[in-house]
């Protein structure tokens, strides 16, 4: 099975969870600009703290992949380990990149509770964050998968990017 893996994919991966990384910490500092600014409610900190515990988390979870680029075949410290390591992370790496977007998703249901409790966020930005919160949380409730963040918190991140900016 570990001869199967293309090395090449797992490279190409870290280098886009990195750009996810960073993407996450600056649109973090900019929700972070936008909550001192404002009135004092707690879920104003709530999202800058999930988007950054979001991007703690993918640096394992990315970095896994990494290494997994680093130490197949064809990588720069290939035979580094055997079948049964390369396993190891290969199964780490199932949901290390994923799992870690669940900060993302409690991350929207601050903006949700800003936009309908308190009528202090656009009430369009409240319904897709909502939409954002209850579709893996439906999943996670019925089945425990738990990689469903990690395919819809990406997307609620580029869509609400603009309201991060950091020129403020």
């Amino acid at each position: 099975m570990i001869g199967q893996l293309d090395r090449a994919s797992f490279h190409i991966g870290v280098i886009a969870g990195w750009l996810a990384i960073a993407e996450l910490l600056v649109t973090a500092a900019g929700w972070q600009r936008i909550a001192h600014r404002a009135d004092g409610h707690l879920a104003w900190q709530v999202i800058p703290f999930g988007l950054v515990a979001a991007a703690g988390a993918l640096l394992l979870g990315y970095g896994n992949k990494g290494a997994l680029a680093e130490y197949l075949p064809g990588g720069s410290n290939e035979n580094s380990f055997d079948d049964a390591g390369l396993y190891s992370m290969f199964v780490f790496n199932d949901n290390g990149p994923w799992v870690p977007w669940w900060g993302v998703v409690f991350a929207a249901a601050g903006v949700a509770w800003l936009s309908f409790r308190g009528r202090r966020l656009p009430l369009w930005l409240g319904i897709f964050s909502a939409v954002v919160v209850l579709l893996p949380t439906v999943v996670l409730g019925g089945t425990g998968a738990v990689a469903g963040a990690g395919v819809i918190a990406p997307l609620w991140i580029t869509g609400c990017l603009h309201l991060a900016d950091v020129r403020r």
